[in-house]
């Protein structure tokens, strides 16, 4: 819920939530979460990264495009995209992780970092000005930057924990840097059936955090696991936008 002093009004965000965050990690759904054997461990599962061995980094993007078309009571049709094929720019992925232990840092040995820079959510759609609920949104983009600083310890060889928080903002590197909200509110003028430009826009920076754990059971012969359990805790953030 977004409000301002000079004129209340409830808005929603209108994009959608990107659960993906690495090409091995959507091979194996939501699974992942348990084996977390790559520096997207800090994304699906914190404590993985006890796994990963030196300094290891990994990015990505994500080609979302694609189209929503409406069909209101009376027939009137109108479609919404991300203002040409794709979402532009593109949602990214970036993390780095370095085992601390293996740095040469042996007082830190078993401990882990990383640092993962993600857009959580698709950036824009966009609806053409004469559509049928063009008083309600023409444009709407969400270029959330979730920057998730995080640790890791390995306690044996059977339990590892993970921490870490979730730092969401705006960037100018990500879209306009802000949240919008375009439509053709107020009053019609003239011979036209629609009001004028009217934007709400806003910019803010919350925090959540994050916890978890993972087991590994059995190892085969040659240390590797052969069962592993892999449990994740997010905590709620609420953003407040100023604009």
């Amino acid at each position: 819920m977004i409000g301002t002093t000079t004129n209340p009004s409830i808005l929603e965000a209108r994009a959608f939530r990107i659960f993906d965050q690495s090409a091995a990690a959507m091979g194996q759904g939501a699974a992942f979460t348990a084996a977390a054997n790559d520096p997207s461990a800090i994304y699906y599962n914190p404590a993985g990264l006890t796994q990963l061995e030196g300094v290891q980094t990994s990015a990505g993007l994500l080609f979302a495009g694609g189209s929503v078309t409406f069909t209101s009571p009376t027939g009137d049709k109108t479609r919404g995209d991300a203002g040409g094929g794709i979402a532009v720019p593109p949602p990214t992925h970036l993390y780095l992780t370095a085992n601390l232990g293996d740095l040469g840092f042996k007082s830190f040995d078993g401990i882990s970092a990383g640092l993962g820079i993600i857009s959580s959510f698709g950036t824009a759609t966009e609806y053409p000005d004469d559509g049928p609920f063009s008083t309600a949104v023409t444009s709407a983009s969400l270029p959330l930057v979730n920057i998730k600083p995080t640790l890791a310890y390995k306690i044996n060889d059977f339990l590892s924990i993970g921490l870490g928080a979730d730092i969401y903002t705006f960037a100018s590197f990500l879209g306009e840097g802000q949240f919008e909200l375009q439509s053709r509110a107020g009053a019609p003028i003239g011979p036209i059936s629609r009001g004028p430009p009217t934007e709400f826009n806003g910019t803010g920076t919350t925090a959540g955090v994050n916890a978890s754990v993972m087991l590994t059971p059995f190892r085969n012969n040659a240390g590797q696991p052969i069962a592993q359990l892999g449990l994740i805790y997010r905590s709620q953030a609420t953003l407040d936008l100023r604009g």
